[in-house]
């Protein structure tokens, strides 16, 4: 996961937010991307592909990727 934050870092995507969170169950994540632009770099990221190889084979729930349409905030994202 590291390797995924390098290279954001590296490309800086203007428009783009990312955090990962550990739950307290301490195996469980949430990843939470926000992106003003129609299109989230994460897909084209070398690394993020790489994280992904296999993702099945090291979590016992398959993974799922759900759309959030916000309704408000404060501060998220910048």
């Amino acid at each position: 996961m590291r390797a995924v934050y390098d290279e954001l870092k590296a490309l800086d995507p203007d428009g783009f937010h990312y955090a990962t969170f550990k739950l307290e169950d301490g195996v469980s994540f949430v990843h939470l991307a926000f992106s003003e632009g129609e299109r989230a770099p994460l897909p084209d990221l070398e690394a993020f592909r790489r994280f992904q190889e296999d993702i099945g084979e090291r979590c016992d729930e398959p993974p799922v990727v759900t759309r959030l349409g916000e309704v408000g905030s404060f501060r998220m994202g910048s």
